[in-house]
């Protein structure tokens, strides 16, 4: 019997705290926008005060901001903000990142002897994944889907779920073609995002070749320097040859003792008796 009651008035730890939201963290995202937040909320229920901390696989792109030795104390919760650090041109690539979010019971947390100690039972563990949502997309298809008849809520339904997906980065649902009126406002999504890219592509372009043309005009400036050189060089070559050729029979008698070593009149004297000798070996 006392067992019986002890069960009936045990504390299930397994609803002691709840996380919402309870899988997918989703981000709305509205064009041009600097900031772009998603909110966790942990809610306690347990009759004891917790301690929590969030992981992310990619801490680079998010600022998470909390006290990390604040505990949520029993029947309250607590509100955190995460903020998602992407250009939105880049921001697909955010849809593979995911969080976790660990809850302790303070009282362990306290008493534990490291911080890994702290974190080896846990009161609630849960994962999260990362999901966009175009606001002023998902506020049109909203006020859409209030003006339709019931009978059309079922395909609105179906027309939400593509364009989640489409948000997500996959496009597998559009393929499979439903015959549905909102797969039209998918396409003009997909339209919106292929022009946004056209634009981008064609300024890469005018960008890429406005510098082809300061590439030309630097080759065309290297050219005219090129044959300013060579003019100049041509130039002095025939001043040279000309200072050359104007020089007076002092500097050519120079010019000749400084290749032989020996002034020009000992040359001739000895060009002299050379002949002299030349004639007396010839008469004999």
């Amino acid at each position: 019997m006392d067992s019986k009651y002890k069960s009936e008035n045990k504390f299930d730890q397994s609803n002691a705290v709840e996380i919402k939201p309870p899988d997918t963290l989703v981000f709305e995202v509205l064009p041009n926008q600097k900031k772009i937040y998603a909110r966790v909320e942990i809610f306690n229920k347990a009759p004891q005060d917790v301690m929590f901390r969030i992981k992310t696989t990619a801490p680079d792109f998010y600022v998470i901001s909390y006290d990390k030795e604040r505990p949520i104390t029993t029947f309250s919760s607590y509100a955190i903000d995460i903020l998602l650090i992407c250009d939105q041109s880049r921001i697909q690539h955010r849809l593979k990142d995911k969080f976790l979010i660990q809850v302790v019971e303070k009282q362990k947390y306290d008493a534990a002897a490291n911080d890994d100690s702290r974190w080896s039972i846990l009161l609630k563990e849960q994962k999260l994944t990362v999901s966009l949502i175009r606001k002023d997309l998902y506020s049109s298809q909203q006020s859409q889907k209030t003006q339709l008849p019931p009978s059309c809520i079922k395909q609105q339904s179906v027309g939400q779920i593509v364009q989640s997906r489409f948000l997500q980065g996959s496009n597998a649902l559009l393929n499979q073609g439903f015959s549905n009126p909102y797969n039209q406002e998918s396409s003009v999504i997909q339209t919106d995002e292929d022009r946004n890219m056209k634009i981008k592509l064609d300024s890469l372009k005018q960008k890429y070749q406005e510098q082809a043309k300061l590439i030309e005009q630097y080759k065309f400036d290297i050219n005219e320097l090129q044959n300013e050189i060579d003019r100049n060089s041509f130039i002095y070559d025939l001043e040279k040859k000309k200072e050359q050729n104007d020089q007076p029979e002092e500097n050519i008698s120079t010019a000749l003792r400084d290749k032989t070593g020996i002034p020009l009149w000992e040359l001739f004297i000895a060009a002299t008796i050379a002949l002299i000798l030349g004639a007396l070996l010839n008469r004999k």
